[in-house]
């Protein structure tokens, strides 16, 4: 009986995977990758083959760290190019991303507020969110800092608000005390995307974040409605 390879059995089980009623996509990270003999992708699962290369699971990796690391600016640029061409069509984007609305429209917001020229490879996307509703000049700071010093996310973020805690108190003016009462389910969600930090001062900031989201927006309608 003529033997089974580790390959021949590897692309036997691939050729079912390949035909998976999810509909997920089969195919390569790049050409350099041989179809059907390193790795195959389903939309649930990534197949690698037997006794695959180091140095192949390490460029196969790299890949995917690319395309995770890229994919709320791609969703982004995609959603502002599909608003400019057709209007908006958040109905159709959650629908095809499975995202919910806010953090589409999140993504939207921060793409938009950075120029292709002006978006930094050595710094996640969550960076230049965290200064995305800052002038110019205070983004390319604060962005260009993170870089230099190596800052996280969450270190950003501190320094940002430290600098704004002691760069004077805020004008004087009526104050306003807002009792919230929330699921618990809730609570802990927003306590895990403050991480760690005052959760009163992280839900300001983000409706801070909202209220200028709505700004734009108005802006936005009223600049086309004077040139048409």
């Amino acid at each position: 009986m003529k033997a089974t390879t580790s390959e021949q059995r590897y692309n036997g089980h691939e050729a079912a995977a390949q035909m998976h009623p999810s509909g997920g996509l089969t195919g390569t990270v790049d050409d350099s990758v041989p179809s059907g003999k390193e790795m195959r992708t389903i939309q649930t699962a990534l197949h690698l083959a037997p006794e695959l290369p180091f140095e192949s699971w390490k460029r196969i990796g790299s890949r995917i760290s690319i395309v995770q690391k890229s994919s709320a600016w791609w969703i982004g640029d995609w959603l502002n190019y599909g608003e400019a061409a057709y209007g908006k069509r958040y109905n159709e984007a959650t629908a095809i991303t499975g995202l919910d609305y806010q953090t589409l429209r999140n993504y939207a917001w921060v793409v938009s507020r950075f120029p292709v020229s002006r978006r930094r490879d050595t710094l996640s996307f969550h960076h230049h969110a965290e200064v995305a509703a800052l002038d110019e000049l205070d983004q390319e700071t604060w962005l260009t800092r993170a870089a230099v010093f190596g800052w996280s996310r969450n270190e950003l973020r501190r320094r940002i608000r430290s600098d704004r805690s002691t760069s004077g108190p805020d004008p004087p003016g009526p104050r306003v005390t807002v009792l919230l009462r929330v699921e618990l389910d809730r609570y802990r969600r927003w306590l895990e995307a403050a991480a760690g930090d005052d959760l009163a001062t992280w839900i300001a900031a983000t409706l801070d974040q909202a209220a200028l989201v709505v700004s734009l927006d108005t802006e936005t309608s009223r600049e086309a409605a004077t040139f048409r």
